[in-house]
């Protein structure tokens, strides 16, 4: 039995709103082979008038009117459901909590964020996919034996995010860092004894190599270098005092593999959460406020022309109430 782990990240490029990384942990069933083990994920099914498979969360995202929920919505909900977690669209602090505890107490600090964790938020959020949709995709996805068993996230919001930049980091040492702390503690979490593990990570950006990020991360183990290339770098763990490998890849498009796409989906429907209660945020405040011109405040998904272009609009109301860039604006 091989113990599967699959990452994959959501915002590395915006100004404004968190990096979301997200570790979908899997043991496949014991019939076929490993290359047809994650293949009913992949195969569409159509409910509710819509065809569902598990892709590039790109190719699968469209934006959709307030309060419903998107195709990646549909998809995370049913993941969470699939390993016992709570409907992120209905509780999004609870959920918050149950696959990103660590990064929490930041959270609750950004005043953007602090009614996700109040009743009178998951009343705004009321927008849920069905039992009877999850079910029958969890039944759709389980064929063969498949299971999903765990999902596990870090939220890196522009505050911590620039802390780590200024103690020396950039933002591709941030992503491999946390990426790979994340996969190594599901590892401690669900690998039995005598298991080996498989670790699949779309690459970071066009970084190539990984040995000395890994040999950090298990300083006792034995690594060596399978293969390093323009699309693929292959790496072998050995632990100490154990017969467990851990073999780690990184590839271009690697969220074509639909383990490392459902992690993707995950990472950024909850980003799309978050970016839905900083846009609120400020859509309140800029309707109360004294410096309401013609121009409307349209939302913004991060990404660098257009953050520039809402904080431009915000500029003098930051200002008036004293909003700290540190927590809001991404220094690299």
């Amino acid at each position: 039995m091989t113990l599967w782990i699959a990452t994959d990240e959501a915002g590395y490029g915006p100004k404004l709103g968190p990096l979301v990384i997200v570790a979908s942990v899997w043991r496949p069933g014991d019939e076929g082979t490993i290359e047809n083990a994650f293949e009913s994920l992949a195969d569409p099914i159509a409910l509710g008038g819509l065809s569902i498979r598990v892709d590039d969360s790109k190719r699968l995202f469209k934006r959709v009117p307030v309060g419903m929920p998107s195709l990646i919505d549909v998809i995370t909900v049913a993941a969470s459901k699939w390993c016992g977690g709570v409907c992120p669209r209905c509780d999004l602090g609870q959920w918050l909590d149950g696959i990103a505890a660590e990064d929490c107490d930041d959270l609750r600090t950004v005043p953007w964020y602090e009614a996700i964790w109040n009743a009178a938020d998951a009343d705004r959020s009321q927008a849920f996919v069905d039992d009877q949709t999850s079910g029958q995709l969890i039944q759709h996805w389980g064929r063969g034996g498949l299971r999903m068993i765990g999902l596990a996230a870090r939220v890196i919001d522009p505050g911590p995010f620039n802390r780590h930049c200024g103690a020396g980091m950039n933002k591709a040492d941030i992503l491999s860092e946390s990426t790979c702390r994340l996969a190594i503690q599901q590892c401690q979490r669900h690998l039995r004894d005598g298991e080996d593990a498989v670790i699949l990570s779309d690459r970071h950006g066009g970084r190539s190599h990984y040995g000395g990020l890994l040999q950090h991360a298990f300083p006792e183990a034995i690594l060596r270098v399978i293969s390093e290339d323009r699309l693929i770098s292959r790496y072998r763990l050995d632990l100490p005092d154990s017969p467990s490998q851990i073999q780690w890849t990184f590839s271009v498009r690697g969220d074509s593999f639909a383990p490392v796409a459902m992690s993707s989906i995950v990472a950024k429907s909850t980003r799309e959460q978050l970016m839905t209660r900083l846009n609120r945020y400020f859509a309140d405040r800029w309707a109360r406020s004294a410096y309401v011109s013609k121009e409307p405040l349209h939302p913004t998904a991060g990404y660098p022309a257009d953050a520039d272009r809402f904080l431009a609009i915000l500029e003098r109301m930051r200002l008036r109430e004293g909003i700290d860039d540190d927590i809001l604006i991404r220094k690299r």
